[in-house]
């Protein structure tokens, strides 16, 4: 998201309802959306965009961060704690008059802070000048309306999509990824050598034959998924996969 500020600071407001629900909002306008079932952002030309469980999603807004990098399962903030080590012993601090506790990850520079009271990670900084800092933290009922669609008209029906069909979907995906982790020095190369992130998706996308959604899965792809232990894990699952969607296909003919 491009900062609308002098400067070059973003700020953004969050509510979180519990049971995945969430709201955000920059400069009082809503940027995303969820009840906990549906998922909607705001894209670059202002139009709402539902995010589809099926699969692997990740919309590339613009090349800062935006809301859809940092919260939900999926999102930067939640990969960082669970994947990265601290390498020093947690020391106490206070964060916009709150307690908190601050280390140093398992990464040169990177530094963040948790606050004490709810756990939520309320600062996280680089020695390259990155920074990302929670302010205003509170806790208190909000109203299920703040989650409820907040653009004109009414929000476009939604699709059913049997269990079958996230088969099929997932599977895709897993194809488009194991194809990644095989071609794992060429994909790289690729996404090394590309300008901006349309010119990577391009590439990637030519390079293994995938559509947008398989190309989509392979950019957001962790660094970890090319070591030989989760190379196995995509591999069973995207073969266990087949053999179920073979196993029904022939149940159907037969």
């Amino acid at each position: 998201m491009t900062s609308t500020t002098p400067n070059d600071t973003d700020v953004l407001d969050f509510w979180s309802g519990g049971a995945g629900r969430w709201r955000v909002e920059r400069d009082g306008e809503v940027q995303y959306i969820s009840d906990g079932r549906r998922t909607f952002y705001r894209d670059s030309n202002g139009a709402a965009v539902e995010l589809s469980g099926r699969g692997i999603r990740m919309p590339w807004l613009t090349t800062h961060i935006s809301p859809i990098d940092l919260v939900g399962q999926s999102g930067v903030l939640h990969q960082m704690t669970r994947d990265v080590i601290a390498l020093t012993t947690p020391v106490p601090v206070r964060r916009d008059g709150r307690p908190a506790w601050s280390t140093l990850l398992g990464r040169p520079g990177l530094t963040i802070t948790i606050d004490d009271r709810s756990g939520l990670i309320v600062e996280l900084s680089s020695g390259r000048g990155f920074a990302l800092t929670v302010t205003s933290l509170s806790s208190g009922p909000v109203d299920d309306d703040a989650f409820a669609w907040p653009w004109p008209g009414n929000p476009p029906v939604e699709e059913v999509i049997s269990d079958r069909q996230r088969t099929i979907d997932r599977s895709a995906i897993l194809e488009a990824i194991t194809s990644a982790v095989d071609r794992r020095t060429e994909v790289l190369a690729a996404i090394a050598s590309s300008t901006v992130v349309d010119d990577a998706r391009t590439a990637v996308a030519g390079l293994l034959g995938t559509d947008e959604a398989g190309t989509d899965a392979v950019l957001a792809m962790q660094l970890r998924k090319f070591t030989r232990f989760e190379r196995e894990k995509i591999r069973d699952e995207a073969e266990n996969l087949r053999a179920l969607l073979d196993n029904a296909n022939d149940a159907t003919n037969g």
